[in-house]
């Protein structure tokens, strides 16, 4: 067995993701949350489930930066704990890169290897159409007595993708 056999497919991978020219259109998963992944403390669910609607849009490093030191913020005025929202902000920090193959990484309602690449104008009207379905399906939910729907309601309702504009 040859040693180069193992990394057959992580080349094709990569040659089928460099293969998409500018114009050809990525396709946007519908949102979805873990909630809080592997965090124990339920308290901070609404910071993680806010910050799971940024890295699933995902955007520019720079971005990424300031998502992540909200949700530190988020964290510790929640938890009142600055070293808990430390822990949560540097395992975030190491655990949400783009270039790594789980599925919460930055950006992962595309498709994976976008990293960090800004929002074409109609990239941001499909987020803001695919988190206009979520919340309307959040909102039946909730009328279903779904308590997490409720949350999730609650927050994009409040997300400036959502709001109108004067």
């Amino acid at each position: 067995m040859s040693v180069y056999r193992p990394c057959v497919p992580l080349i094709v991978a990569l040659l089928l993701v460099g293969c998409r020219t500018a114009n050809d259109p990525q396709p946007l998963e519908p949102f979805s949350t873990d909630g809080c992944s592997m965090f124990p403390d339920g308290r901070i669910l609404a910071c993680c489930t806010d910050h799971d609607i940024d890295y699933w849009q995902g955007g520019t490093a720079e971005r990424r930066r300031t998502v992540d030191l909200q949700f530190r913020y988020c964290v510790e005025q929640v938890s009142g704990s600055p070293a808990f929202a430390e822990i949560a902000y540097r395992s975030v920090r190491v655990g949400g890169n783009p270039y790594l193959p789980p599925a919460a990484g930055w950006g992962f309602g595309w498709p994976f290897g976008r990293g960090y690449t800004s929002l074409s104008t109609e990239e941001v009207g499909r987020v803001r159409r695919a988190l206009q379905t979520s919340l309307e399906a959040a909102r039946t939910d909730c009328a279903m007595g779904h308590a997490r729907a409720c949350q999730l309601q609650v927050i994009l309702e409040l997300r400036p993708e959502l709001q109108r504009n004067p």
